[in-house]
């Protein structure tokens, strides 16, 4: 049985839900306006003997922009989470089966000028 490619069904779902912003992989050159970044934490390896149902691990950042602040990455990060959670049925490339928020922090990040508030959500998502 194929593994299905866990980040791009999320990444390509989270595009499609209105209020969710711009989901990347890395954090953009462009930070003025918010952003979503996926970071998958866990999967099976392509040769390891998996069940029916495949578990997948993700941290999912959601940024504020520029002027936002902790507010904006309050709303965005409520908005992501709903989206994820309501992820749930057939996707064009799996069925997802189950989706666990199990940590959501708000979190503030002084590398970026001006520093950046932003939501760190962890997940499980079981597809097949």
């Amino acid at each position: 049985m194929p593994i299905p490619n866990g980040e791009k069904i999320l990444a390509d779902y989270l595009r499609t839900v209105d209020g969710v912003p711009r989901v990347v992989n890395k954090t953009p050159e462009d930070q003025t306006d918010p952003w979503v970044r996926l970071t998958l934490l866990g999967a099976p390896s392509e040769t390891e003997p998996v069940d029916h149902l495949i578990r997948f691990m993700f941290q999912v950042d959601v940024f504020s922009g520029v002027s936002g602040g902790r507010p904006e990455a309050n709303v965005l990060g409520i908005a992501v989470r709903d989206a994820a959670k309501s992820m749930v049925g057939q996707t064009e490339d799996a069925v997802t089966s189950r989706v666990d928020c199990i940590g959501d922090a708000s979190a503030s990040d002084a590398d970026f000028t001006p520093h950046r508030e932003y939501r760190t959500q962890t997940y499980y998502i079981w597809m097949h």
